[in-house]
């Protein structure tokens, strides 16, 4: 899946001519509050260009998507700090023009050698992952995304709107999040009259595995998360999803939950785009 043109297009409307290998980093959430705000004419042009990378974030470009929805908190008031990050997208993406999105379906290995393609039901991943207050007000941003095997069907990066006070209690704000969504989509295919042999919830923090599969909280330090959190045990023993621990290195939600670079950042993206399998390993 590819927008050529469109992406051309951009990139000759903002004079974007330089190339940078990320796009964003380590500093993306910081905000320099000294930084001189654009003028009227500025602000216009930062508002207009951030919707339109969301808009081939949302599409074809799931890599872009952290950095650009973090933007988009910005569109009402943005500085020259922001702009500058802007302009760091842009570079990234003339650089990078030539990537794609590519979808397919990876089976589980028991069923890849069955002749039968009409026996052979896909599994919905869905790696879901948080950021720990990583954001100036001490909220913890959510990264996830949907996959079939190959490529991103959906993809989401956003600021929580709620403060949590660890790691592990972020994480289960995210997954709760982003579960109806994961749940829909199941549900989706069913109706297509497409079968599904699993729907499910990659995670790499064993702590927040733990509440999910008791359903309650496991100590005192965790007592006072909102039960609401809690409707993914629900839907997890009525069988809608399966919850199983994913290695860090397989979490690619990890790209859309915080600034990432070097061999890491590449690996993500390229199985966000599809070059390789989504996941390579998981346990139970």
């Amino acid at each position: 899946v590819r927008m050529d043109k469109y992406i051309n297009e951009l990139l000759q409307d903002t004079c974007t001519f330089g190339k940078t290998a990320i796009p964003a980093n380590d500093q993306l959430f910081e905000i320099d509050n000294t930084s001189p705000r654009l003028t009227q004419d500025e602000a216009e042009w930062f508002h207009r260009n951030v919707c339109r990378l969301l808009y081939i974030s949302k599409r074809v470009r799931p890599d872009l998507l952290t950095a650009v929805a973090f933007l988009t908190t910005r569109v009402h008031a943005p500085s020259q700090q922001d702009l500058d990050k802007l302009k760091k997208i842009l570079k990234y993406l003339n650089g990078t023009k030539e990537l794609a999105l590519n979808l397919g379906v990876k089976y589980e290995k028991d069923r890849d050698d069955d002749p039968d393609t009409s026996r052979r039901a896909p599994t919905v991943y869905n790696s879901v992952d948080a950021s720990f207050a990583c954001h100036e007000d001490c909220k913890s941003h959510t990264g996830a995304a949907i996959s079939l095997g190959y490529g991103t069907i959906s993809a989401k990066s956003f600021m929580q709107k709620l403060n949590t006070k660890s790691s592990t209690e972020a994480e289960l704000v995210a997954v709760g999040d982003v579960l109806p969504e994961m749940l829909w989509f199941g549900m989706f295919l069913k109706d297509q009259q497409i079968a599904i042999s699993d729907n499910t919830l990659l995670q790499d923090n064993t702590s927040t595995i733990a509440l999910v599969k008791k359903g309650k909280s496991t100590s005192k330090r965790t007592r006072h998360v909102d039960v609401r959190y809690f409707f993914v045990s629900d839907h997890q023993k009525k069988g809608h999803l399966s919850l199983r621990h994913c290695n860090t290195e397989d979490m690619r939600a990890d790209l859309l939950s915080k600034p990432l670079g070097g061999q890491q950042f590449r690996n993500h993206r390229e199985a966000l785009l599809g070059y390789v399998p989504f996941v390579e390993s998981l346990r139970t």
